[in-house]
């Protein structure tokens, strides 16, 4: 999300200012589509996180699910291109996922739309805003939806799946923080 981005897209995180604070969060099932969004504000100056975020040679680093994560267009291209590996597993369950994106970058947000024809999801975007709050606090705003093109077993469904994307989220969160942090 991690964007898997998402490995995505993303990691758990407490709510305490330390660790991030989440002003709103929810992952939805509809019709085979996960749909994420997440709006939280962590302690860590707008520069910082934004290059974090923007830097997809090293986006593998904030999160424990992306595996690899490489830019495959010029890194001064119009609409970028990157590669998103993602590891996951739920309960004793494991699958590796491949994310082949085109991402826009305009007015502190970017902006990804999956290549279905090189990846293993059917159908996904996301959309990233990062906005200063304050000198050393950032505001970011995840949006995403991902459908699948992987078989996911029955008795796991949506439930767990949602679980998961939250989980991996929040922790997505904690590692920018932590990354990105003005300590």
């Amino acid at each position: 999300m991690l964007h898997t981005l998402a490995k995505l897209v993303l990691l758990f995180i407490s709510t305490t200012a330390a660790a991030g604070e989440i002003e709103q969060a929810s992952v939805v099932y509809r019709k085979g589509v996960y749909i994420l969004e997440l709006n939280v504000v962590v302690s860590a100056r707008f520069e910082p996180v934004y290059a974090l975020i923007t830097d997809y040679d090293r986006l593998h680093l904030i999160s424990d699910v992306l595996i690899e994560t490489r830019l495959l267009s010029d890194a001064d291209a119009q609409v970028k291109r990157r590669r998103l590996v993602t590891r996951t597993c739920i309960l004793i369950f494991c699958f590796t996922a491949n994310m082949v994106e085109d991402v826009w970058e305009a007015n502190n947000s970017i902006i990804t739309k999956i290549i279905p024809e090189q990846s293993d999801y059917k159908f996904g975007r996301t959309k990233w805003q990062v906005d200063a709050v304050d000198d050393d606090r950032s505001r970011i705003t995840l949006f995403c939806e991902l459908e699948p093109d992987f078989w996911i077993p029955p008795f796991i469904g949506p439930y767990l799946m949602k679980k998961k994307m939250m989980s991996e989220a929040k922790k997505t969160i904690v590692h920018i923080e932590k990354l990105a942090g003005n300590g």
